[in-house]
């Protein structure tokens, strides 16, 4: 059984080596099996990861399973990593909530626009905890609240828009961004 075996293993690794030399046969048994074991879940290894795949729930198609992240959990996340790119221009659907337009103005007439789809009073204090937290988030803004005081500003809501989508409640605000970026009164960064 041990010749059989040895002789197995040359002619599966191509080693080439004499059986004088091996004192220890049982030495080289023990071996054997162990290199034996080693290929056996080696290779049952490399076939998992190359058969392992999943069915993307965006685009319903297999895909191997590096194409998907690793949610916290540990679990395998549900959309491939190029679905997962489109996710964020796929909100056409209409909000739940409704949509506002809303303006921060300090004393001198500058502005700053947002929208929301939270209670506009809400948004409001979330600039204020914003400010005195994360100082530097909205760096106009912020700068305004520092010159002028928090309550020296005026919260006003602009415009409610009903059912609308995110995307198009973005369109919104960059419009009325972009008019009082032209007339120099504007607190915003980007539009």
């Amino acid at each position: 059984m041990r010749v059989f075996l040895l002789k197995y293993f040359i002619q599966t690794t191509g080693l080439d080596f004499d059986f004088d030399i091996y004192i220890h046969r049982s030495l080289v048994i023990s071996n054997l099996f162990r290199i034996l074991e080693y290929n056996k879940k080696y290779k049952t290894m490399a076939k998992s990861q190359q058969t392992e795949t999943k069915l993307c729930k965006q685009c319903n198609t297999t895909k191997p399973i590096e194409k998907f992240g690793i949610r916290n959990t540990g679990r395998v996340q549900g959309w491939c990593s190029s679905c997962r790119g489109k996710q964020a221009n796929l909100s056409t659907k209409k909000a739940d909530k409704d949509g506002v337009i809303y303006t921060i103005t300090n004393p001198l007439g500058e502005t700053y626009t947002g929208q929301t789809n939270m209670i506009p009073k809400y948004r409001w204090m979330m600039h204020k905890s914003a400010w005195q937290a994360k100082p530097g988030q909205y760096p106009l803004l912020h700068k305004s609240f520092d010159t002028w005081g928090f309550d020296a500003h005026i919260f006003s809501v602009v415009e409610e828009l009903g059912g609308i989508c995110k995307i198009e409640l973005r369109e919104v605000e960059s419009n009325m961004i972009t008019a009082l970026k032209k007339n120099g009164k504007s607190l915003n960064v980007n539009n």
